[in-house]
């Protein structure tokens, strides 16, 4: 009994010993991929499903894409069915990934045993690939089934626009037209619409879609086109330019790729990433032992739609206010018609077109001819008179010297010959019109700066909207990881409901950042005096990364040693007294004070006048003993001496002395804050220099960080918080590089600004015009 115990426990040690070595799960896998042909769909996911394997598998397992399983059937039936039968036959292949039309079919038919995902199609369902109870038709197959997926596309259709006919084309994976046709017809008919579709084929017999168009109908509202089979990114691209030239919508089933490339609209708001996400998951659970007919099949499509605004406007078509929040929108590339605006065209527009600077020049003008109007006083004052008068008979008779027409005319000069009061008002107007020269060229200056900010605000703006876009797109497409995981059962409770908020907040940044680029531009409009809302494009290649890198670059060489740095400060403070006009001007505000102190003296100077007269006339009888001469002359001089007036003349000396006092103080003011100013925006333009490097560094690594992590989160390798960090943070990083950037070109804007040097008079931008004045520093000249 004892020896029958033991050889049983012998024999089944073995038994077991051999089960197990039997049941020992594979954990090297060569992945195939099987295409009917080329498609832009088709190597993104392939991209990306081998990505997200590689992050997805467990320890101890390993997946590789191996050269010879990938096969692409260049749209040929034929050919598809050969390199079918080529995988088959091939045993190293363990999985196939299966892309597109035919593939699954082909393979099957060639008797292909092992696992295959059929990772690309429109609707397993019609296509008969899975049986009507959704299970895939074989064990070794599964599939994806995207619920009421046409439905929803007609839906977004019929939001979006009026139809009353709709086109159809279809590439057709077998005989299932006319299922499609049916669903489609289901659909649309309880919308009110007609359907009507064509059929075109190439010489090898597969569907063509330029020539299916070419016979469809064109009176049609609408083209409803899944999958664009058969055609490449160009011919994607040509086939919806031409139905848009024809004015018919091109909605695709598909989203963001083909209405980037021109269709109307596209009715899947699903990433990339989260299609090979979903795929990726299977092959994992693949490979650790399921079966692959028993994986989810029904996995609904994320929602939402993409619309072209560059097709929407041609089409005559308008996006209903209710509808923006949830539709994505592709922008217009500018229009040809569209002005572009450099820098340097911007300051010479408002130069010549802001009203408020306009009125500086008739200040100065005025300033002109009011210098030419003192003046005026010491030039000969000439005069002429005449006068033709009838008096009446009882005039006469009360003085018959005279008749009763009389005539009367002279011409009469002054001339001042001394007076220091009128040479003071004639220097006091020369003063003004100076100051008012410099309060023109500080205009000038201003308004430059303003312009220059104005241009840096809104290049800044379209930068910061584009990371808020970035922001947006990692929030989405964490959102929908994050879904996906959870219909699949994988995911961390509640992460879906975060990120949608985090995703609004996003949505919410970004429609801040485009209502702030709308206001940057009106701002610079105005400045231009131009209407707020007229559209223009800024020519901004000027103000690159490569230019921040260069002038730090420079600044390296010229602040090398404190005494570099020491001497670059003391040429930039003394070029202050030299061009800044608004010191310039508290020079003359001083002069001028000091003038009206003279002038006040000179009103107890005597005045000294030479006049003389000159006349004609007939006012006289002819008498016996008088007889009228009718030329008249004079001349002589005048003496003016003020002798007292009421003491006014002392009062007034004294507050013109408190005012020259005051002027004094504001001069040395204006000179030692201009300086300290000057001081202040060195540092900042050489601060802005020195840390661009490290935050376009900073960028740089939290971008590739923020990929990484996104990819581990999706793999289920990362946390919730680790993952929100790192997106937020990208977008920190990258809105901190764009201000550094921007503010760089700025703060040196303002260091013009305050010396006093003007960029626009030599054409050059503020940086250029900077170290063009700085050459001299490093040539050793003065």
């Amino acid at each position: 009994m004892r020896v029958t115990f033991y050889c049983l426990l012998v024999l089944l040690t073995v038994l077991v010993g051999a089960d197990s070595t039997i049941c020992q799960t594979k954990t090297s896998w060569n992945i195939g991929f099987l295409e009917g042909g080329e498609y832009p769909a088709h190597a993104e996911l392939r991209r990306h499903f081998s990505d997200q394997l590689a992050e997805m598998l467990p320890a101890g397992y390993k997946a590789v894409s191996v050269p010879q399983g990938f096969k692409s059937a260049e749209w040929d039936r034929e050919k598809c069915r050969r390199m079918a039968a080529e995988l088959t036959a091939d045993r190293s292949i363990d999985l196939v990934v299966a892309l597109g039309p035919w593939t699954v079919e082909d393979l099957l038919a060639a008797g292909f045993d092992r696992p295959i995902i059929a990772a690309f199609r429109y609707d397993p369902l019609i296509e008969g690939i899975v049986d009507k109870g959704g299970r895939p038709i074989v064990d070794n197959l599964t599939v994806r089934i995207r619920r009421h997926k046409t439905a929803y596309d007609l839906d977004d259709i019929a939001r979006l626009t009026e139809v009353k006919k709709l086109g159809v084309l279809f590439f057709p994976t077998g005989d299932e037209t006319g299922a499609f046709l049916d669903n489609i017809n289901l659909y649309a008919g309880a919308l009110g619409w007609e359907v009507v579709t064509a059929e075109g084929y190439d010489r090898n017999g597969t569907f063509a879609f330029f020539r299916a168009y070419q016979a469809l109908d064109k009176d049609i509202d609408a083209v409803y086109l899944p999958p664009l089979w058969g055609c490449s990114a160009d011919k994607i691209r040509q086939l919806y330019s031409q139905i848009l030239r024809d004015g018919i919508r091109a909605f695709s089933s598909e989203g963001e790729y083909h209405v980037r490339r021109g269709a109307w609209g596209g009715g899947s708001g699903e990433r990339p990433e989260v299609t090979a996400r979903i795929q990726a998951w299977k092959a994992v659970q693949i490979i650790i032992g399921a079966l692959p007919a028993d994986l989810p099949v029904v996995i609904d499509e994320q929602i939402g739609r993409w619309v072209n605004q560059h097709a929407f406007v041609a089409t005559g078509n308008e996006l209903p206010p209710g509808l923006w929040r949830s539709t994505n929108i592709v922008e217009s590339p500018p229009s040809q018609d569209v002005e572009r605006v450099t820098l340097a065209e911007a300051v010479e527009r408002a130069l010549s077109q802001n009203p408020e600077y306009q009125a500086k020049y008739n200040v100065l003008e005025a300033a002109v001819l009011a210098a030419g109007e003192a003046k005026a006083a010491y030039f000969p004052q000439v005069r002429a008179e005449g006068s033709i008068s009838y008096f009446d008979d009882n005039t006469v008779h009360n003085d018959d010297r005279y008749e009763n027409e009389r005539y009367h005319a002279s011409i009469n000069l002054e001339q001042t010959l001394f007076s220091l009061g009128t040479i003071r008002g004639i220097q006091q107007a020369r003063l003004m019109r100076d100051i008012t020269e410099l309060d023109r060229a500080q205009a000038t200056l201003d308004l430059e700066l303003a312009v220059t900010i104005a241009f840096l605000d809104y290049f800044k703006a379209t930068q910061f909207r584009l990371a808020q876009v970035t922001y947006l797109r990692n929030a989405e497409l964490a959102l929908q990881m994050a879904r996906v995981r959870k219909t699949l059962g994988d995911d961390a409770p509640g992460d879906d409901f975060r990120w949608e908020d985090e995703y609004f907040k996003a949505l919410r940044a970004v429609s801040d950042a485009r209502a702030r680029l709308e206001i940057a531009g009106i701002v610079l409009n105005t400045l231009q005096g131009r209407p707020g809302e007229l559209p223009f494009f800024l020519e901004d290649r000027y103000f690159s990364e490569e230019a921040v890198m260069r002038g730090q670059s420079r600044f390296v060489l010229l602040t090398s040693t404190n005494e570099s740095r020491e001497q670059l400060a003391g040429f930039l403070v003394g070029a202050v007294g030299k061009n800044n006009p608004g010191l310039q001007e508290a020079d003359l505000a001083v002069d001028q004070q000091r003038n009206l102190l003279a002038g006040n003296s000179a009103r107890f100077l005597p005045e000294l006048g030479l006049y003389a007269s000159f006349g004609l006339v007939d006012e006289r009888r002819s008498t016996a003993d008088f007889e009228e001469e009718h030329a008249v002359w004079s001349v002589g001089t005048r003496l003016e001496l003020p002798l007292f007036n009421g003491g006014q003349r002392l009062k007034e000396r004294g507050r013109i002395k408190a005012d020259l006092t005051g002027a004094q103080y504001r001069k040395d003011h204006v000179r030692l804050e201009l300086a300290n100013r000057v001081r202040c925006q060195l540092a900042r333009v050489l601060n802005q220099a020195s840390i661009y490097a490290p935050a376009a560094r900073s960028s740089q690594l939290s971008g590739d960080y923020a990929k990484t992590i996104l990819q581990q989160y999706s793999a289920g390798k990362r946390s919730i918080v680790e993952t929100l960090d790192a997106v937020r943070n990208d977008c920190q990083a990258t809105m901190e590089q764009i201000a550094i950037q921007i503010d760089y070109f700025g703060e040196i804007a303002r260091l013009l600004h305050d010396v006093g040097w003007s960029p626009h008079e030599s054409s050059l931008h503020p940086d250029e015009e900077l170290f063009s004045r700085l050459s001299v520093l490093r040539t050793g000249g003065n």
